[in-house]
């Protein structure tokens, strides 16, 4: 994928990988906006890539539910979403409190078929697009310890995989990154 020119909207920005992505995609020629938690540590990175730090708790239903309106009403419209931002919670599903399972699925699943739902709109108007998925091999094959995080990656590559089919054959592309 293609990507100077580009505005790209990365989630998880201040992670090890979202870090590393940020890093990749402003040296290929993108815009990046940059979505995390951390306002402080979000700033820094957005102004070592020359990004824009748009702060949110995707888990905060008023932060996830408006963060596609704010970030093209704010700058430009998104070409590539970049859905990384996740959690992954080891033990067995009694060790989790009830608010535990609840965000882990939120942030894991919901909030990146959100943000899709929120962006292919406008994609789909200009004709181009595409959305990237970061998943997990536990989606795959979990381990002991794993099952609420495996079925969370599950879920998510299964969605992508589906919107694959949905827009097969028009300008949006899809991809799922199992890690």
């Amino acid at each position: 994928m293609r990507v100077a020119g580009t505005h790209v909207l990365l989630t998880g920005a201040t992670g090890d990988i979202g870090r590393r992505l940020a890093t990749r995609f402003s040296d290929a020629g993108a815009t990046v906006t940059l979505v995390a938690r951390g306002r402080a540590e979000l700033e820094a990175l957005a102004a070592d890539v020359g990004g824009v730090a748009v702060p949110a708790d995707l888990t905060d239903r008023t932060d996830l539910r408006g963060l596609i309106r704010e970030v093209e009403r704010a700058h430009r419209p998104v070409d590539v979403l970049v859905n990384n931002a996740g959690t992954e919670t080891a033990g067995h599903l009694t060790d989790l409190t009830p608010d535990e399972l609840e965000q882990l699925v939120i942030l894991n699943l919901l909030a990146p078929a959100e943000l899709c739902r929120q962006v292919l709109p406008g994609m789909t108007a200009r004709g181009r697009g595409h959305l990237v998925n970061i998943s997990s091999l536990a989606g795959i094959a979990t381990f002991p310890g794993l099952a609420t995080y495996g079925a969370t990656k599950a879920g998510l590559t299964h969605f992508t995989s589906g919107l694959r089919a949905d827009l097969r054959g028009g300008p949006i592309g899809t991809l799922a990154v199992e890690i």
